[in-house]
């Protein structure tokens, strides 16, 4: 137990960044990075083996290093005026042995210019296991980098927060819409996929099986979000909406896996001065 939680695995197994960017410039589309922030970074034992076979495998060290980027297209014509990161003091913490582990979340931002136009991006991802946490978490943000209200500001998150769950229970369940309804309804954030005009979807993205080998699709709630708080005289409307990898035929037909435990949220924007 004296060696759980250092820091010390160095081989890289899988690098989902550097496997992005490949991929995309094989299909001729090059982005960079515009801003990462690395949050969590844990080692810990753990089995290896296949649990789709059913096989434990052997015990190793195996080292998670977690991180929210924004990527920038090379030819999207957008120039990044600045750009940071940070963590969430509020955590969720898991203890192993006598060794505590904390679960940093935190976010990435860039100041972009388009146009005459300037906007703040921010992409981040809110505690999964705790409603009381992700709202925290908001919070944090809403006091931080998402918190000006004369700076036009974009939130793109998987905010582990539904839209549609009811709006007063005690504990908050796993879920809640209260990190949503503080961005929203409180903070003044507008839904952008509840923009479209006659859309007869719900636009859910989450509750895929973890191990992403699910026969059917099962996405039963909102939670993947775009939100935008204009400031006069920017106007910011969401002219498409769509889900990605949500359907059977996106499964990948050598394994049948589907690209991720989450459906992906595409939404064209449009930013003009009013």
């Amino acid at each position: 137990l004296d060696k759980i939680g250092q820091l010390n695995a160095t081989e890289v197994d899988y690098d989902f960044l550097t496997i992005l960017l490949s991929d995309l410039a094989s299909r001729g589309t090059r982005y960079e990075v515009a801003s990462a922030q690395q949050e969590s970074d844990v080692e810990a034992p753990a089995f290896t083996g296949n649990p789709l076979s059913g096989t434990a495998g052997s015990a190793e060290d195996v080292r998670l290093t977690d991180r929210d980027v924004i990527l920038l297209r090379n030819d999207s014509g957008i120039h990044i005026e600045g750009r940071g990161g940070g963590h969430y003091a509020t955590q969720f913490k898991v203890n192993l042995g006598d060794v505590t582990f904390p679960f940093v979340r935190g976010y990435a931002w860039a100041d972009i210019a388009i146009g005459s136009s300037s906007i703040r991006f921010i992409t981040t991802h809110l505690e999964s296991h705790s409603a009381n946490l992700a709202r925290a978490q908001a919070d944090e943000l809403l006091n931080g980098p998402g918190g000006n209200p004369d700076l036009s500001t974009v939130i793109v998150c998987d905010c582990n927060s539904n839209p549609a769950s009811p709006a007063a229970r005690t504990p908050l369940p796993i879920g809640s819409g209260a990190a949503y309804r503080l961005l929203t309804k409180d903070r003044g954030f507008t839904d952008l996929w509840l923009q479209q005009p006659g859309r007869t979807d719900r636009g859910s993205t989450a509750t895929l099986g973890e191990f992403v080998n699910d026969k059917t699709p099962h996405f039963g709630r909102r939670i993947d979000l775009v939100l935008a708080r204009p400031a006069p005289p920017v106007e910011i409307t969401a002219s498409r909406a769509e889900l990605t990898g949500n359907e059977l035929q996106d499964r990948d037909p050598a394994t049948g896996l589907w690209p991720s435990d989450h459906a992906g949220v595409v939404v064209r924007l449009q930013v003009r001065p009013q």
